[in-house]
């Protein structure tokens, strides 16, 4: 699996291209660790020494134990028209903007519309299990989201997210 998702990278990435990881880079395991069995002993660091790109790190959940020293939590970016909020757990939207990109959710959804009070703002989820185990590009972030924009009724009730 991981050959897999670094060949994909490296097909898509280029050298100098600016590649955002939104969590959870590396799930390394060692013999100390309070779960064991989920993980591999090797470090995060001989993963991207392979990977093209130069890669900005989000904090994930799983990011503690692997060497990313990723300090961010969330980040806004304004990019192709749109203020973007980027954070790994989805339970962190910012209501702030019209687009969150997210992980950690995995294969459970890919868009997702979460509303807080008469507030609402949608998730994308970035993560490589719905995206073919490849990066995506901003241009196909936006462009698979407006898609699934057109299709969603607003319902106030439904993701209400609890913090």
């Amino acid at each position: 699996m991981n050959e897999t998702i670094m060949r994909n990278h490296n097909s898509r990435v280029k050298k100098d291209d600016v590649l955002i990881h939104v969590g959870d880079f590396a799930f390394k395991n060692s013999e100390n660790m309070k779960y064991k069995g989920d993980g591999v002993p090797t470090k995060a660091s001989s993963y991207e020494d392979q990977l093209n790109g130069k890669i900005i790190f989000v904090q994930g959940n799983h990011d503690g134990n692997n060497g990313t020293k990723a300090i961010i939590r969330n980040m806004k970016i304004k990019l192709g028209g749109y203020l973007i909020n980027i954070v790994h757990d989805p339970k962190y939207v910012s209501y702030d903007v019209e687009l969150n990109l997210v992980g950690h959710v995995h294969q459970v959804w890919k868009c997702m519309r979460f509303f807080k009070g008469k507030k609402y703002t949608d998730a994308f989820n970035v993560g490589v299990d719905v995206n073919k185990f490849s990066p995506i590009t901003i241009e196909e972030i936006i462009s698979q989201w407006s898609k699934w924009k057109k299709t969603q009724p607003y319902n106030e009730v439904k993701n209400e997210v609890k913090k």
